[in-house]
């Protein structure tokens, strides 16, 4: 049996993520024997997806943003440039880790996440996957990335620079069309590149009951991707409109949660805006059996990370999204609905988002079917990443 170097986001806050991953070894140790590296955190160390909230990843997240904010204050964004790029390409520790795991193995296999992007011309994320893949080759490994998302870009020459770097592999599959698109711009040559599916997709139907008592909010943080206070504060005051509508038209409870530990502060100023709290519930998400265990009570979701609609799909509930970046419009474009609204505009689109809300919840057993169909379909494409696997387990 060959030997694979599978390299995602073990260690991670972020719980779609952590699923992402252990879905990928899940695959991949059924035919290889298996070493994982983790793209985030440290590289050595897997996060329990029942515990998200005990992994350093978000320790230093925390510290980086302090650090960010900092620099920006004073003005000093060519030290910001200086300081990232530091970060990213002298983490001679991980890679000198790395190089030996991929010394002793045949393949290496990368993704399962959007693993380049970036959302400032200071930052350049090619560098830490090129670097990987740059030890491989050196190697002589071959390279697979698997499922993978790239974009957006603040720069031209970051979305260059990310194709440069996915050009040296062997087999790509992307998990979207967008991602896709992106890489077509900048090349010609797609041999052995080719659209997949996210690996969240494949999460069996978990619940043991679905009372479908609760409307669930997953609240997005737009501080994170560098928001000013005012687009910040507007997006708090969208999401508080929306709570307060749903709570005149149903009586069911409204839960505000997410699948990232990094959205709570946003999600306690959306509480405190609120102009009636009864029947309004902040839950703590840290891990997949405490997100389960939600959304067996859950009616519809109005979400916005990602993999929490996902999940939410693979156990037939409707969604309603409030698209932050591509990889939210790529995934209502896999499922073929229109039911997204961009973050900037949830305030003056609340009555639209509140009125698709009750419709869903009104048509259960109908979205539940479609939802089944859907799912059947989009599951058919897995074939595409199990043949690569394959193919390099016997070559």
């Amino acid at each position: 049996m060959k030997k694979c170097v599978l390299v995602s986001f073990f260690n991670s806050h972020n719980l779609g993520d952590c699923i992402i991953a252990d879905t990928l070894y899940k695959s991949v140790s059924e035919k290889f024997i298996t070493v994982t590296h983790s793209y985030s955190g440290n590289p050595n160390v897997i996060t329990d997806i029942n515990n998200i909230s005990n992994t350093n990843s978000l320790r230093s997240r925390n510290l980086r943003a302090i650090m960010g904010k900092a620099l920006k204050k004073i003005g000093l964004n060519k030290l910001i440039n200086l300081y990232r790029t530091f970060k990213q390409s002298t983490s001679t520790n991980q890679h000198s880790e790395f190089e030996t795991k991929i010394q002793d193995a045949d393949i290496l296999v990368i993704g399962g996440g959007n693993m380049i992007f970036d959302i400032d011309k200071y930052s350049n994320s090619y560098s830490r996957f090129n670097n990987l893949i740059s030890i491989a080759k050196k190697n002589k490994i071959k390279v697979f990335v698997i499922s993978i998302g790239i974009g957006p870009f603040a720069t031209l020459d970051q979305e260059k620079k990310a194709v440069d770097a996915l050009k040296k592999c062997d087999y790509i599959t992307f998990r979207d069309q967008k991602s896709f698109d992106i890489y077509a711009r900048h090349t010609n040559d797609l041999k052995n590149v080719f659209i997949s599916i996210d690996p969240v997709f494949f999460l069996p139907y978990s619940l043991k009951s679905n009372v479908s008592k609760v409307i669930g909010i997953n609240v997005f943080n737009s501080k994170l991707i560098r928001d000013n206070q005012e687009k910040y504060n507007q997006l708090i005051e969208g999401y508080a409109k929306v709570v307060d509508g749903i709570r005149e038209k149903s009586n069911d409870k409204v839960v505000l949660f997410s699948t990232d530990l990094s959205d709570y502060p946003a999600i306690h100023d959306v509480y405190n805006r609120l102009s009636k709290k009864h029947n309004i519930e902040i839950r703590e998400i840290n891990g997949f059996n405490s997100l389960i265990e939600l959304y067996s009570q859950m009616s519809v979701l109005i979400g916005a990370r990602m993999h929490s609609m996902i999940i939410a799909y693979t156990q037939y509930i409707p969604v309603i999204g409030i698209s932050w970046q591509q990889k939210v419009d790529a995934f209502f474009d896999i499922i073929e609905s229109k039911d997204v609204y961009n973050y900037n505009t949830i305030e003056v689109n609340s009555e639209s988002i509140i009125t698709t809300c009750m419709e869903k919840i009104n048509n259960k057993k109908i979205e539940k079917t479609l939802i089944k169909e859907k799912l059947n379909s989009i599951r058919a494409t897995k074939s595409i990443d199990d043949e690569i696997l394959l193919k390099l387990s016997k070559n």
